[in-house]
């Protein structure tokens, strides 16, 4: 089946009365064998309607003036609310069937834990405010989509501008940095408004369900099942502590190495005074060489890409009106992923390309110890490992995509990956922020995330940019609006790739690879703290695994300069 042919049909009132009549039948079933049976059925229609919402919203993705697409997104939207509440009713009633624990073998007790958490999270009397924040969100990726910046005299799309962004002139990069920025300026407002009404809007369902603020609530929507909000706060405190004063002494080197005597906003991306390297393959003959590296990884490598290249399920360059992002998503009914991007020929290509198929690679793995679809993905901090640990552990294929640059990138990626881990923190100290303060005004939150840029990013210069200056580069970050408190697991994922990198450097490709596969191919099956145990990794929420880990990386980055 390749994706072109994947014909959508938009899930209907028929399908929601099924999976009513199911969640009866899990309460009223007379044997285990009638469960597994609802079980199974329930599996099948998750499959079939998550396959048809996530090829509508990709098709939109690939072309947001499509009249049908942008369309059905409020269609989507409202869709993926009802189905939502109706597939957490049916697991929630399954769990508390008394042949639930005689399943156990068949249904690990993962999937019932995971739908009392979710089903705490939504409820019959917040269905309002579920489809008021989905029109939101759509409201929002409406600006993202198809953002055209004045420059040099032309209408360019950003996906143009990133390049002059990323110039080693720096003149050019502060010209197009305050091009972008215009963009934003002139449509705060519409940012400021969205994100108020998100903030009230969710804050209103919490309440509803019990909660004085929307981060508990927050929380539970993603199953976060093994730490809360006290053990994020702590590993926060651990980065300001042993993360942010690395990270200033490397930003330090690289302003030496480039010439200057403090970065500014507009240099942040810039580590060689010549500009960053770019590959040496382009276009589909990076793809090729993407697809390359995986088959060589495994006995399963070829089978797995194969699959990819044969169903089309893949798009990888930009144009204009396709949505500016990256993501890998599933799609069940057909076991298949889609792998979307925008590859420019930056130095960021082949991380972005190996990332993404680290996810669709950990997925297609999942698929084949577990067929429940709810059980193929783990929580998202599990899900980002998939992806942040393949951009190292492709670092032994990179000189094919970058031949002699390869050094300079490796250093690069490990910098950013560094650099990484305040910024996401100080993403995530904002949304707690937001939303225990819900009633703060735009001013007050420019306010709080000028407070955040001083705390974790001290070394920056942001007064030449509006954007940045007045606080509201927060804007950019699709999760704050998307998807709250969905961001730290950016941070603890890196940590676990830190440490494969570490195990690949010291003790082989093969090790890192086989403790890779022991983290990710359980799928949703366990815990983030059981996922880091089976791969035998430290928790990074264990005093003395964040100082460890980044003093490691440290160590590494002075070997590679």
């Amino acid at each position: 089946m390749r994706f072109e042919d994947i014909h959508y049909v938009r899930p209907d009132a028929q399908e929601l009365s099924r999976l009513s009549a199911l969640t009866q039948l899990a309460r009223s079933a007379d044997s285990a064998q009638e469960l597994a049976r609802a079980i199974r059925e329930v599996n099948d229609i998750d499959k079939h309607v998550y396959t048809m919402l996530t090829a509508g919203k990709i098709r939109y993705a690939q072309n947001t003036q499509d009249p049908f697409y942008r369309a059905e997104q409020a269609h989507i939207a409202r869709a993926e609310a009802e189905f939502s509440l109706r597939i957490n009713a049916f697991y929630t009633a399954a769990s508390e069937s008394p042949f639930a624990d005689e399943l156990s073998g068949e249904f690990p007790v993962a999937l019932f834990n995971k739908y009392r958490l979710k089903n705490r999270a939504v409820s019959p009397a917040v269905i309002g405010e579920l489809e008021e924040e989905s029109r939101l969100i759509a409201q929002y990726r409406k600006l993202e989509s198809s953002i055209f910046v004045e420059f040099n005299g032309k209408n360019i799309p950003e996906h143009e501008l990133s390049k002059y962004m990323n110039s080693p002139d720096r003149e050019t990069r502060l010209a197009a940095y305050l091009a972008h920025s215009a963009y934003y300026d002139a449509r705060q407002d519409e940012y400021n408004a969205i994100f108020s009404e998100l903030v009230k809007v969710r804050t209103s369902l919490a309440r509803k369900l019990g909660e004085d603020s929307f981060i508990r609530t927050g929380y539970l929507r993603l199953a976060k099942d093994c730490y809360g909000e006290t053990d994020v706060s702590s590993f926060r405190q651990e980065v300001k502590k042993h993360v942010v004063p690395l990270v200033e002494e490397l930003r330090a080197r690289q302003a030496k190495r480039i010439g200057l005597s403090r970065l500014c906003a507009y240099d942040n991306n810039i580590q060689f005074l010549s500009g960053n390297p770019k590959p040496v393959l382009l276009g589909d003959a990076l793809v090729r060489a993407g697809f390359d590296v995986y088959r060589q990884l495994c006995d399963e490598g070829a089978e797995f890409v194969d699959s990819i290249i044969s169903s089309g399920t893949f798009d990888l360059f930009p144009r204009n009106f396709k949505n500016n992002v990256a993501y890998c998503e599933a799609l069940p009914e057909y076991g298949l992923p889609f792998i979307f991007a925008n590859l420019n020929g930056t130095a960021s290509d082949v991380s972005t390309f190996t990332h993404e198929l680290g996810h669709a690679f950990a997925g297609f793995l999942a698929a084949k110890s577990t067929d429940i679809f709810a059980l193929q993905d783990p929580t998202y901090e599990s899900c980002e490992v998939q992806g942040m640990a393949m951009e190292f552990l492709s670092w032994p294929y990179y000189e094919s995509f970058y031949g002699p640059e390869a050094g300079r990138v490796k250093l690069m990626q490990l910098i950013d990956a560094l650099e990484f881990i305040p910024y996401g923190c100080m993403v995530d100290e904002f949304q707690h922020i937001m939303y225990a303060q819900p009633e703060l005004t735009a001013a007050e939150r420019q306010e709080v995330w000028l407070a955040l840029e001083a705390t974790y990013r001290p070394y920056l210069d942001i007064s030449d940019i509006p954007l940045w200056r007045d606080g509201r580069v927060w804007h950019r970050q699709s999760h704050i609006f998307t998807v709250p408190f969905y961001y730290i697991d950016y941070c603890l994922a890196q940590l676990i790739s830190i440490q494969l990198l570490e195990l690949m450097l010291r003790d082989g490709h093969a090790e890192a690879f086989s403790r890779y596969r022991r983290f990710v191919e359980p799928g949703g099956t366990l815990s983030f703290s059981n996922l880091v145990e089976a791969a035998g990794l430290k928790n990074p929420f264990e005093l003395g695994t964040v100082e460890k880990t980044v003093n490691t990386a440290f160590r590494i980055l002075t070997q590679l300069e």
